[in-house]
């Protein structure tokens, strides 16, 4: 008892350890969570700053690209309409709501959308600053004042003009203004849809360089105003701005803030510079939602403390219950040995344990029965008489089959000899199929017996058979899905070589013919073309690429053979590897729904080597047997363990191996894998022959 009292001590110890062990793990944990996310979320906002000045990069280039149109030089109005009209349905996808145009007073010569316009006062600084040649090639970027949740932006590039354009040969004449009405609200929108956790606008606002907020939902009537101008109603909220403030000052970094009656958040911010702008971008995230993992983390560890808790008082009282157990054991032998004349009694309880093995025989649903080896029925349980009625004297293959004589099937010999059978068959008598166990059994006065148990599966079996129906017609469904998929596969390449491919084709002849128009000295722009063209040429040679791997034309027009082997050349100039080949003439062999099976599970197997084996070398043989055609693909890469593959779940490993096993499948074929850890792999696959008569 002495013992377990130190036991008991130790392991109080020991739980108080593991205890603060816990509380430093959590807290280590929450601050990791921490710093971890205000990372991400440093992260995340320096790349939408990026975005931003990208995307009015972007437009400004844009702007001056139509700015450089000669119908803004000569003055032809309706030209200069039929330019903007024209370029603005290309900038429909780039939230560029509106192109306007102004005259060197500011009135308005033409807009695609004319209620879109900037803040006049800024504007009236803009013409000024215009005006001046130093800023020909500068941008002007202003909010559009349309309402606090608005994040509307006007960006101009001023006209002038230019000598090979003016009747009077002047160069540098102030024309007017050229102007996009950007939907940043729009932009801002579609970059946070795609970060993942989502990002929603609520959490984002801008403020510029001078103080001022360019947008901010939490707080829309402090939209367009200056930190540094508050009104006596800003105290109801803010105490301060230090952190408006701080974040000028710094421009990038991450810190917390709370508004009275609002939740803590942690925010992020980086700074977005374009000509006349300067912003501080910032993403905002409710303290409770990094917290709130931590405070569930922290339950977790409350919990798992509380099971250690409720475990140790658990073993304890075992120990406590055990040692009573052992006391009360030694009692019970002292019992045992006074109380040996009580065995008539124990005899008792054996005769009462018989009678419960026979109650649990009577009670069984399966028949049982008792032959002696005069095929004598000495014992059957109500199941079996309930189904076959009283024995009344019946030998076994009489009661059971309704058979004259032994049955051979029974294999009686074999079970007095002492062996155990097992065998299923149908009996005449019900009609019904069953499922039979004999084994021997000594019966009355140890006379050696067969002891038999007889179940009904007659409902298994006609379930199996409609499971092998199912799985044919499983097959058949299969293999029809897969020419359904080859079809709409044929289908898009189509598309994609038939349709995109000649729109681009266009695009591109588009392209040559502005570069081939354009003035000597348009160099930039002269060059942005060439830099496009070439950009095209890639793209359709992706285009085309990709049409041939969705259905390459060769396996319909040449045959399986010919499309193996264009497969593999081009998998061996694709990922700059040594391949060599030694492949039969299979086309015969094999029927032509087989084709893309084969075909597809090749390129599965040459493209995992590809992305995943870092190999050198590749050797591809295909040969043909006496009934199947095998196809062997072996490389010299890094090998993996395709036990630890195989443990793994389905979304772990992928569905590369599974889908090319499945194919095999459909069409009898075996894939077989071999592989090693540094040692490369080997994947075999074994397709059967259908041979071709001849008459």
């Amino acid at each position: 008892m002495k013992q377990n009292r130190i036991l008991i001590s130790l392991t109080v110890f020991l739980l108080a350890v593991v205890s603060l062990l816990i509380l430093y793990l959590h807290y280590a944990g929450s601050q990791a969570v921490l710093s971890d996310f205000q990372t991400d979320q440093l992260s995340y906002a320096n790349h939408l700053s990026n975005q931003i000045k990208f995307y009015f990069q972007a437009r400004s280039r844009g702007l001056r690209a139509l700015a450089s149109f000669a119908s803004f030089h000569s003055g032809d109005a309706g030209q200069q309409r039929s330019d903007i009209q024209a370029y603005a349905r290309e900038l429909e996808q780039v939230y560029v709501k509106a192109v306007s145009l102004y005259d060197e007073r500011g009135r308005a010569i033409y807009s695609t959308a004319p209620h879109t316009i900037g803040d006049e006062e800024k504007w009236e600084d803009f013409f000024i600053w215009a005006k001046e040649d130093k800023e020909k090639s500068r941008a002007f970027l202003t909010p559009v004042l349309k309402g606090p949740q608005s994040l509307m932006f006007t960006l101009a590039v001023p006209v002038f003009q230019e000598a090979r354009h003016s009747r009077t040969g002047t160069d540098g004449k102030f024309l007017g203004v050229l102007t996009f009405t950007l939907d940043m609200k729009g932009f801002l929108a579609n970059q946070i849809g795609f970060k993942d956790p989502p990002v929603n606008l609520d959490q984002l606002w801008i403020v510029d360089k001078n103080g001022t907020l360019l947008f901010q939902p939490d707080h829309p009537e402090m939209v367009f105003r200056n930190i540094y101008q508050s009104e006596g109603n800003c105290q109801q909220c803010h105490a301060s701005f230090y952190y408006i403030e701080e974040m000028l000052e710094k421009k990038r970094g991450t810190l917390d803030y709370q508004i009275k009656d609002h939740p803590q958040k942690i925010a992020a911010f980086a700074s977005m510079e374009f000509e006349n702008a300067s912003w501080v971008v910032v993403v905002n995230t409710p303290y409770s939602r990094v917290t709130g993992f931590i405070k569930k983390s922290l339950r977790n560890h409350l919990l798992l403390l509380g099971l250690i808790v409720i475990a140790f008082a658990a073993g304890s009282m075992l120990v406590i219950r055990n040692e009573r157990v052992k006391i009360k054991a030694e009692e019970e032998v002292v019992r045992w040995q006074e109380k040996m004349e009580e065995r008539r009694k124990a005899e008792a309880d054996l005769q009462q344990e018989r009678n419960k093995l026979k109650a649990i025989l009577d009670s069984m649903n399966d028949g049982v029965y008792v032959v002696d080896q005069a095929h004598g029925v000495l014992y059957t349980n109500p199941a079996l008489e309930k189904e076959l009625g009283p024995v009344n004297g019946q030998k076994c293959h009489e009661y059971l089959f309704d058979h004259p004589a032994m049955c051979a099937w029974c294999n009686n010999e074999k079970v007095f000899a002492g062996e155990t059978i097992h065998w299923e068959g149908q009996s005449p008598k019900t009609g019904k199929t069953y499922d039979f166990f004999n084994t021997p059994f000594a019966g009355p006065g140890g006379t050696l017996c067969k002891l038999g148990i007889r179940r009904d599966i007659t409902e298994r079996k006609k379930a199996e058979e409609a499971l092998r129906e199912s799985e044919r017609q499983l097959r058949v469904l299969s293999t029809q899905l897969i020419r359904a998929q080859e079809t709409e596969r044929r289908r898009i390449s189509r598309e994609l070589h038939d349709e995109l491919g000649q729109s681009l084709l266009v695009m591109k002849l588009r392209l040559d013919f502005i570069r081939e128009n354009l003035a000597s000295h348009q160099i930039a722009l002269r060059r942005e073309c060439e830099e496009g063209i070439e950009y095209i040429d890639q793209v359709i040679e992706n285009i085309r690429r990709l049409s041939r791997d969705l259905s390459p034309a060769i396996l319909e027009d040449f045959g399986l053979s010919a499309a193996l082997r264009w497969l593999i050349n081009n998998f061996a100039k694709r990922y700059d590897m040594q391949v060599t080949m030694d492949m039969a003439d299979i086309d015969s062999l094999l029927p032509l729904h087989f084709h893309v099976v084969v075909y597809r599970t090749v390129q599965e197997v040459l493209t995992n080597i590809g992305k995943h084996s870092r190999a050198r070398n590749v050797s591809v043989s295909v040969s043909e047997n006496t009934d199947s055609v095998s196809f062997s693909i072996e490389d010299d890469g890094i090998g993996f363990d395709e036990g630890s593959m195989d443990a793994k779940g389905p979304e772990a490993k992928g569905l590369g191996l599974e889908t090319m096993k499945g194919r095999c499948r459909m069409v009898g074929g075996v894939l077989k894998i071999w592989t090693r850890e540094g040692e490369g792999t080997r994947i075999t696959l074994s397709v059967p022959v259908e041979r071709r008569t001849t008459h």
